[in-house]
């Protein structure tokens, strides 16, 4: 898991000191394992059962030349059980991409579409369709938040995002959820620049 990515597959490692993650997986209420700094959490003694999970991870970043992204909070909900252990198998986490027209520079108009695409891995175990989605935008940094109409489209759901003349950046609230009680919710503060 990394705090910065994108839909092209490329990740975001915490290397500068102003950056810092933290990862945190529950079981319920009980903290299974944390760390911080793009470490790996590991937990032992696990039900083989399906119980349910919950997995956070905290991004923060405080460059002078990269302004995009300088916070993120995400909170997966899944449930889990014991699998093929000859078998890779990935969780049923629901993925977020966003997909908005920027130039060169991060920069999208003030009056755009912003779509929002939500998948699982393929091959997830548990995983469900995903059927629900919600979006919100900030164009203070987080201080307030106003949540547009979204229309399903051929890959997702898309909103049409009306920024206010003096806004600089564009920060989103997403919510998204499968069938099978599996979901996320992802705050990225400064998702892209407004032009």
């Amino acid at each position: 898991m990394t705090a910065w990515g994108d839909s092209g597959g490329h990740a975001g490692v915490v290397w500068a000191d102003s950056d810092t993650s933290r990862i945190s997986l529950y079981q319920g209420g009980e903290l299974l394992g944390e760390d911080v700094n793009e470490r790996i959490v590991v937990a032992g003694d696990l039900s083989p059962d399906p119980k349910p999970y919950r997995l956070v991870l905290e991004g923060s970043r405080n460059l002078p030349d990269r302004p995009y992204s300088t916070r993120s909070h995400t909170v997966w909900d899944f449930t889990s059980a014991t699998t093929d252990p000859a078998r890779l198998t990935p969780l049923p986490l629901v993925q977020l991409d966003y997909a908005v027209d920027a130039d060169l520079s991060g920069r999208a108009h003030r009056r755009t579409d912003l779509t929002v695409t939500a998948s699982h891995l393929k091959g997830a175990a548990g995983a469900g369709a995903i059927r629900t989605a919600t979006v919100e935008v900030s164009y203070d940094d987080g201080a307030t938040w106003h949540r547009p109409a979204l229309r399903p489209s051929a890959d997702g759901w898309t909103a049409r995002l009306d920024a206010p003349r003096k806004a600089r950046y564009a920060s989103l609230r997403t919510t998204a959820r499968d069938t099978e009680g599996n979901g996320v919710s992802q705050t990225l503060i400064r998702a892209f620049g407004l032009r």
